[in-house]
C-alpha cells in the first residue's frame, strides 16, 4: 500500500495522471535548416541597401523565442519574433549561430552564413 501511495504522490508532484500524461517538460524546438536565396544555410544581402525583413523563426517548430549570437553591422535581430531587419553597412562573409528556445529554456542552435556584398 505505501508503495502505491508514494507513486501517486510523486505523480501529483510531477503534475501527471496515472497514465503518465501531464504537462511535464516541453520538448526542445525542432529545427529545419532554412534555404535563403536558393542557398542552403546562407543569407545573401546587399551592402547599404535596406533589406527585406527575413523571418528566421520559420526554421523552428515549438520555439517560444530566438537568439542570434551577432548581427551584421547595421542590422537588428528581434528575439521575440525571430526577424532580422536593417541595412547592412559592412561587406563580408560572417558566420552566425541562431537558436530557437522553447518555453522551458531548451534550445536548438544552427550555424549559417551571411554574405554582404
Amino acid at each position: 500500500m505505501a508503495s502505491g501511495r508514494s507513486q501517486r504522490h510523486l505523480r501529483e508532484i510531477q503534475g501527471v495522471d496515472s497514465s503518465g500524461n501531464g504537462p511535464g517538460i516541453a520538448p526542445p524546438p525542432v529545427l529545419v535548416l532554412p534555404v535563403y536565396d536558393d542557398s542552403y544555410g546562407t543569407l545573401n544581402l546587399s551592402i547599404d541597401q535596406l533589406m527585406t525583413p527575413v523571418d528566421l523563426s520559420a526554421a523552428w517548430t515549438g520555439a517560444a523565442s530566438y537568439d542570434m549570437d551577432i548581427t551584421p553591422v547595421g542590422c537588428a535581430f528581434d528575439g521575440g519574433t525571430g526577424i532580422l531587419t536593417g541595412t547592412p553597412t559592412v561587406a563580408g562573409i560572417t558566420e552566425h549561430t541562431i537558436a530557437g528556445i522553447n518555453a522551458d529554456g531548451f534550445n536548438v542552435a544552427a550555424p549559417f552564413s551571411i554574405v554582404v556584398a
